[in-house]
């Protein structure tokens, strides 16, 4: 990912045609978006998408099955939105003609309704798309398993679309964990309408409660029927080292067991490891490594990219927003996996 070379803003909405109708914006076919997306990563830009949920027409199946291909298009980020309805929009009049439900906005000086049902989604199932969005949010955008959903999907072992439903499943029977208390939460009091919503799982995610999400995943996959697969495993490793900071010098040793490739240390800025001689086209194939010919499979993976210092005299919003602000710019969050 450090050869990427800036990040691209694409406003998809939605990859149903139908959704695309009804909001005027047939003119423009899921394909067209398509062809975007692969225009971008043959230049190595990455590209933040931006979805809306839930759309007029969408149902929670096209928008499940619509993340997941954009995922397998390689998508780098995503940006997840609620449709916002206002007096100037055009939706606003055809209330009835679409199902919409709303809500008001949490800031008292706005003017903006918030759409949590439609003729095609119920209360139910807006709360199972935003529990999808979290998990792709985890998974993909915040790289909780990037590498091996690549490799997953790619080899025709696991569609994305399955790996995302699997992982809502799981977390939902560990309420306890700092992740699911924070989806569940953001469900039950519709969070997910905040501006800095998907910062403050970030926070969670990866800071605050980051080990705990580390355990979260690694027994998640451990259940899965894909675990047999050493390759597999090795991707999960990867990604384990591979998961961004979004605090400077915040790296700490892993509980993981390593057994796939060695850890030789670790310091507040990243790692030294040594890559099995059987997985190092593997790892090419999935992470950027900057090495020299003839470099042995020793690789440091450094963490100080563009980061802040965490600042102890930061209220949680401020947090929350910096961390927003993250995870729109990821890539430039991704350790470097270079000669040591």
């Amino acid at each position: 990912e450090a050869g990427m070379l800036a990040s691209q803003s694409v406003a998809f909405q939605t990859m149903s045609n139908e959704a695309l109708k009804l909001v005027n914006r047939d003119n423009i076919k899921s394909s067209t978006y398509v062809e975007l997306q692969r225009f971008l990563n043959k230049n190595g830009i990455s590209s933040l998408v931006e979805m809306i949920w839930p759309l007029p027409g969408e149902t929670l199946a096209s928008f499940q099955a619509g993340l997941a291909q954009l995922c397998e298009l390689e998508a780098d980020s995503f940006q997840v939105y609620p449709l916002l309805l206002m007096n100037n929009v055009e939706l606003n009049q055809k209330r009835e003609e679409y199902g919409l439900v709303t809500m008001k906005e949490t800031d008292e000086n706005s003017e903006a309704e918030i759409v949590v049902e439609t003729k095609q989604v119920n209360a139910e199932a807006y709360g199972e798309g935003v529990r999808y969005v979290y998990a792709v949010c985890s998974l993909h955008t915040q790289r909780g398993l990037w590498a091996l959903g690549r490799y997953l999907s790619k080899s025709g072992i696991v569609r994305y679309e399955d790996l995302f439903k699997s992982f809502v499943t799981f977390t939902r029977r560990f309420p306890q964990s700092a992740h699911s208390r924070f989806v569940e939460e953001s469900v039950k009091h519709n969070d997910f309408v905040r501006f800095d919503n998907l910062g403050a799982m970030l926070y969670t995610n990866l800071h605050t409660d980051r080990e705990s999400f580390d355990e979260l995943i690694e027994n998640f996959c451990r259940t899965q029927s894909f675990w047999g697969d050493p390759r597999a495993r090795f991707l999960f490793e990867i990604d384990l080292l591979n998961r961004p900071y979004v605090y400077l010098g915040r790296v700490a040793p892993k509980k993981h067991k390593f057994e796939q490739l060695r850890v030789i240390s670790a310091s507040p800025e990243g790692y030294l490891v040594e890559i099995p001689d059987e997985h190092m086209d593997l790892l090419r194939e999935y992470v950027t490594v900057q090495t020299l010919p003839g470099s042995k499979n020793r690789l440091e993976v450094s963490h100080k990219r563009v980061q802040q210092p965490t600042m102890k005299n930061r209220i949680l919003r401020e947090h929350h927003s910096y961390c927003e602000d993250m995870s729109q710019r990821m890539p430039s969050l991704m350790p470097l996996w270079r000669d040591p």
